[in-house]
């Protein structure tokens, strides 16, 4: 996982090794601080990478392996910092940005200014799937049948990239025209064609009374979940079942 690291976080690097004739008093759990605002305690990084980004900008990449936090000391990550020279040093354009990398294979320090621009692809996908595909709208009772929505949800995205170059697209007077096709606009043209598609759905029953349960059939109550709350504000709070 690449992820962002504030600029004024606190890490440790490992601790040192117990000498032959220990003093007096606790070993120590932790090495030498690291600190992301001081750079007095960041030493030698042990991989530089200096080069341009797509804008021409000069752009340098540092990394410092085997760190850990004082609270988690068993999970050793790695540390990147980027610095854009051609930055306009603002909250959205910082010239000198941090990140914490965990896992086995670490990725090479040049490709991780790209790698975590991946990001904002992913989040306009998944807020795509949740706005206009109602991923989240649906009501089930059992993981099962989300997972069944979801795979569903998935084929209509695909359905969308597939239909690209059919010129069903739809912009609206104000979209431009020279900009590539986002899903929105494929989406407000399929339905010039869903309704000659057809639908693999049975045909609808005749109205009437229905003929209820057969005699001595055994309806057990249906099974509850608790709900999962992201945070928890106040700990005196009771899961509420539905």
């Amino acid at each position: 996982m690449l992820l962002r690291l504030a600029k004024n976080r606190v890490l440790y690097r490992a601790k040192p090794p117990r000498p032959d004739k220990p003093g007096p008093g606790r070993p120590r759990e932790d090495g030498d601080v690291f600190r992301c605002q001081n750079p007095a305690t960041q030493g030698v990084p042990d991989a530089h990478w200096e080069g341009t980004e797509e804008k021409a900008e000069r752009l340098e990449v540092d990394r410092w392996d085997n760190l850990h936090f004082q609270e988690v000391r068993s999970l050793v990550v790695s540390v990147f910092r980027v610095t854009r020279q051609g930055a306009k040093y603002t909250k959205r354009d910082p010239r000198v940005s941090w990140f914490l990398f965990c896992g086995e294979e670490c990725p090479p320090a040049e490709e991780v200014p790209c790698v975590y621009a991946r990001r904002y692809y992913i989040e306009r996908g998944f807020r795509f799937k949740k706005q206009d595909l109602l991923w989240e709208q649906v009501h089930l009772r059992t993981p099962e049948r989300f997972s069944l929505w979801t795979d569903l949800v998935c084929c209509a995205e695909n359905q969308l990239y597939l239909a690209r170059e059919s010129g069903l697209a739809r912009r609206q007077p104000w979209e431009s025209t020279t900009r590539p096709l986002t899903p929105q606009q494929l989406r407000r043209g399929l339905n010039r064609i869903v309704g000659q598609l057809g639908t693999p759905a049975r045909l609808y029953q005749v109205r009437g009374n229905s003929p209820g349960r057969s005699q001595g059939a055994i309806v057990e109550k249906a099974k509850r979940y608790p709900t999962v709350f992201k945070s928890k504000k106040d700990d005196t709070k009771v899961e509420t079942i539905v």
